[in-house]
């Protein structure tokens, strides 16, 4: 009885260290990549951003929609395509009781506005939100019937709005980002409902 008690005792104590092992792997192998490609998809939207903002504030062009803005939001958008599609390929896991509010929230993030994990327009994913956003609501605005100072006006407000967004995306991020780290990388926590 002895014998079978302490057996037992040792595959519980081989289970507890696979697990945590199993949870340091998945912090190593798919949280910190997550939160690193993250950090540098946002470091890139925020000098973007601004960089679209600075050179609409700085153009001499008709405020129309062959403003050559649309050319370089576009194009900004197609160099940074593979920071998104790592991770909106995390799909499948976004139901996860660890770490799936956390990937929900990088998706979120890249979808941006009214637009979901799997919100569809025009018959394909959208995948660069802010982009998309920007691109809609400046055409909006330079085909107004407003002066182009007004458009000017307008189209900057537009783009803080987005940068302003985007950062309240990412510290939402941020702060469910810790709470997984703590839980995979602790012991002595055990696996628990992460909180909002």
């Amino acid at each position: 009885m002895l014998e079978v008690a302490m057996t037992l005792i040792d595959r519980l104590i081989q289970l507890a260290k696979s697990r945590h092992e199993s949870d340091r792997s998945l912090y190593f192998d798919i949280i910190a990549p997550l939160q690193k490609d993250f950090e540098a998809l946002h470091d890139d939207y925020i000098k973007a951003f601004q960089g679209f903002r600075d050179a609409l504030k700085t153009s001499t062009e008709v405020m129309s929609i062959e403003h050559p803005i649309f050319d370089l939001i576009e194009s900004d958008s197609r160099q940074t395509a593979h920071l998104r599609s790592r991770i909106l390929a995390m799909q499948s896991m976004r139901e996860d009781p660890v770490f799936g509010r956390l990937i929900q929230a990088a998706q979120a993030y890249i979808c941006s506005r009214e637009a979901g994990g799997n919100t569809i327009i025009h018959g394909r994913d959208i995948i660069n939100g802010p982009a998309y956003y920007t691109i809609i609501g400046l055409r909006s605005i330079f085909s107004s019937d407003y002066n182009d100072e007004e458009k000017k006006i307008k189209g900057i407000k537009l783009i803080d709005e987005i940068i302003d967004e985007q950062q309240q995306h990412f510290a939402h991020f941020q702060i469910l980002f810790s709470p997984t780290k703590l839980e995979l990388l602790d012991k002595r926590l055990g696996r628990r409902s992460i909180g909002p």
